[in-house]
């Protein structure tokens, strides 16, 4: 395209490029993601999730194996954080559809039982993201529970998750 495209002021062409970039590559909305608000330690973690690529493409993350590059799935991360925001836990899981083939226009929605790591009793603030061990980084997403649909952000915050002490404690024998 000409600069004087990309750089035009006439509302028209502003909008139709705008409508071009929002669409390029893939643009993911978390539409919904639960966890309950308490859990006992030693349970698992029952998380809801449902994502819409509104992008072209499919979040493919790239894997090297010897000499090209295979497309592979992100993670689903839930990170726990204490309360200095230190991140004491990092949930991770494959969705069961795998990233690579979400298409375009699409819901994805599944729930899942995660095994949690053991922690203290307390609470935590929880996180949402979608994310690469490989390279340590997190893909922006958009967080479609919110009236503000246009902000983009590496983590959606899920609220608190409460701890609590295991309901299995062994009590010593009766005669």
């Amino acid at each position: 395209l000409p600069k004087e495209v990309l750089t035009s002021a006439d509302p028209i062409t502003k909008t139709a490029l705008d409508k071009l970039a929002s669409h390029m590559g893939y643009q993911i909305i978390s539409q919904k993601a639960s966890i309950p608000a308490e859990l006992a330690q030693g349970e698992q973690l029952k998380a809801a999730f449902t994502f819409m690529n509104v992008g072209d493409a499919a979040p493919k993350r790239p894997v090297r194996e010897l000499d090209k590059d295979v497309a592979s799935s992100y993670k689903v991360m839930i990170e726990l954080k204490d309360g200095a925001g230190k991140s004491v836990a990092r949930i991770l899981h494959t969705p069961q559809k795998k990233t690579e083939t979400w298409k375009a226009g699409e819901a994805v929605t599944w729930e899942q039982s995660l095994k949690m790591p053991n922690l203290p009793t307390g609470e935590y603030d929880a996180t949402l993201s979608i994310y690469d061990p490989t390279s340590d980084t997190r893909i922006n997403l958009l967080d479609g529970r919110t009236a503000d649909k246009t902000t983009t952000q590496a983590e959606i915050p899920l609220g608190k998750l409460k701890i609590t002490q295991s309901n299995t404690a062994s009590a010593a024998p009766t005669n």
